[in-house]
């Protein structure tokens, strides 16, 4: 699993300016265990696990 600051590194290597949105999403990935995916709808994002 990638660490907050691996995944903000890859983000500005890609060219993508780091926001404060884009350093809560890397925080989320970083620490979340499982898998996150954005709920569209009601514009917030899940954990998906295994359990």
């Amino acid at each position: 699993m990638l660490s907050t600051e691996q995944i903000i590194s890859t983000m500005s290597s890609q060219g993508l300016r780091i926001t404060d949105q884009r350093k809560t999403l890397a925080r989320l990935f970083a620490e979340s265990p499982g898998i996150l995916h954005p709920r569209t709808s009601m514009n917030i994002w899940v954990r998906l696990t295994a359990d």
